[in-house]
């Protein structure tokens, strides 16, 4: 489907590396053990931009679940159903919540997505990363982590 060549034609402005690291990551991806993906990313710097190339350019192989409200364990999708061999999650900080019982959800989420060959990439609020990779090791779950930073003054002004 797409190459990395695909890096020069999308149209991401200031995370190139970025991006062309997860479409190395999803041109790697086998039928061996995937490599999940996680995207780390302050509010406003730059996750839908990132969700929305990655649609773009893979197109149909694609499963997009936007999460807008904190999920219910009855909420997931049993994604071993799914045609689709990449699944992108958005904003993962709705499976959980910081209260008793609040990793219930995040934790079924997990044992889906360790128990599946499909490819899982999801993206992350910076502060619920930080968070969860405290209390619960999450980044232990996700071998390559694109965390992106703010963007300086003059490539804003390229934005």
């Amino acid at each position: 489907m797409a190459g990395t060549s695909a890096v020069c034609e999308t149209c991401i402005v200031g995370y190139e590396p970025e991006m062309a690291e997860i479409i190395s990551t999803i041109e790697q991806y086998g039928s061996g053990t995937p490599e999940h993906i996680a995207i780390v990313a302050e509010p406003m710097t730059g996750r839908s931009t990132m969700v929305a190339e990655i649609r773009r350019i893979y197109g149909d192989r694609v499963y997009y679940l936007p999460l807008e409200f904190v999920m219910r364990e009855s909420d997931l999708p049993d994604f071993a159903t799914l045609p689709h061999d990449i699944i992108l999650i958005d904003n993962c900080e709705f499976l959980s919540t910081r209260r008793i019982g609040g990793f219930a959800v995040l934790n079924a989420f997990l044992r889906t997505q360790i128990s599946s060959k499909k490819l899982f990439i999801t993206t992350w609020n910076a502060f619920s990363w930080q968070y969860l990779a405290s209390v619960m090791k999450i980044d232990s779950y996700f071998p390559k982590r694109i965390v992106l930073g703010r963007l300086d003054t003059p490539m804003l002004k390229e934005v």
